[in-house]
């Protein structure tokens, strides 16, 4: 366990420019950082604390003990003393209540981002900064490709989303992961390492590896960011051309469904389609299971040759049942619960 008795002090040493990495979010109420111990939201935390005194943003640290490993206790009180020398007010949030036997990793994040955003509330910040970084961007395209993914998740992590009633900002997704380690090294911040990072039964472990063995081969961090930029890109086209369709759809909504006019659609690219379908089950359906890409892709191209056949057809779809009619008229409408997961099919 590292000590905080060195560094963290008044002055610190860092050649990066905090004022231009942060420069986006100064001026908002307040940023919660999230701070684990390890080297990257370290490296966070002390060039916050130079963005804030020079800026004037108001900036709080907190680290989420989830009760999972028994030395994360100690870790989030040296991040305490961290943020103590720093002058940045720090809060130790825990994952109380029993935890899950499976799905540990994807809940405990969920839980994760249920704290920090209930904690940044109550402190008034309206910003919660993570420190993810450009190797982190690398390993999550990677996994996301290799997991069948749309533009969407293609884009990887983006800079800043909306999410929690809170802005999340990656203030460091241009900086590498050495890059953050010197920061902690020049200020004689010791981190903490994490030994799951090297433990092979979890995926971002071996989409680290993968991507040791890509950069060998050319594909580094500049060439992943720029395939998430224009994965974005194209993300942002086909959301434009989603909302354009709907714009031009006639629709009749009452309690229980929604009928709208698709013929138009047959002129569209299967993705607009998918698209379109999966906005009208979102808005209709608050409580619509998350949609499969490839179950709603399948939909989306029968649904498109049925328009061009001009037959019937039925499906369903994350907790709703598609009709279109002869007419060019698709009904969505709540599944029954005897119903539930029966896959689309054609009509005839």
């Amino acid at each position: 366990m590292p000590s905080a008795e060195r560094g963290a002090g008044s002055a610190l040493d860092i050649d990066l420019d905090p004022s231009l990495i942060f420069a986006k979010w100064t001026g908002v109420a307040g940023a919660l950082l999230a701070v684990s111990g390890g080297p990257d939201s370290l490296a966070l935390l002390l060039m916050a604390t130079i963005w804030s005194r020079e800026s004037g943003t108001r900036v709080f640290a907190a680290t989420v003990d989830h009760g999972l490993r028994p030395e994360a206790a100690e870790e989030a009180a040296y991040v305490g003393e961290i943020g103590a020398a720093l002058g940045v007010p720090h809060a130790v949030l825990t994952w109380r209540g029993p935890h899950p036997k499976t799905r540990i990793q994807e809940l405990a994040r969920e839980a994760r981002y249920r704290l920090l955003s209930e904690h940044a509330r109550d402190v008034g910040a309206n910003v919660l900064m993570t420190a993810h970084h450009a190797d982190d961007q690398a390993e999550t395209i990677l996994f996301r490709l290799l997991h069948g993914s749309g533009v969407a998740g293609l884009a990887g992590i983006r800079e800043e989303t909306q999410a929690y009633g809170l802005t999340l900002a990656r203030p460091l997704l241009h900086l590498r992961k050495p890059e953050l380690e010197q920061v902690c090294a020049d200020n004689n911040v010791p981190f903490i390492s994490d030994p799951s990072n090297k433990d092979s039964q979890y995926a971002r472990t071996r989409m680290r590896e993968l991507t040791a063995l890509l950069e060998a081969e050319g594909l580094g961090p500049e060439q992943w960011r720029r395939f998430a930029r224009r994965m974005a890109g194209a993300d942002e086209v086909l959301r434009r051309a989603v909302s354009d369709a709907r714009a031009h759809i006639a629709k009749e909504t009452s309690t229980d469904s929604v009928r709208l006019d698709v013929q138009r659609l047959k002129r569209q690219p299967v993705d607009v389609i998918a698209g379109v379908v999966e906005a009208e089950i979102t808005s209709f359906l608050a409580s619509a299971d998350s949609i499969r890409l490839d179950r709603l892709e399948r939909s989306a191209q029968a649904l498109r040759e049925a328009l061009d056949g001009g037959r019937i057809w039925k499906g369903t779809l994350a907790g709703a049942i598609l009709n279109l009619d002869r007419s060019g008229s698709l009904t969505i409408a709540k599944e029954g619960p005897r119903q539930r997961g029966r896959g689309p099919r054609k009509g005839n």
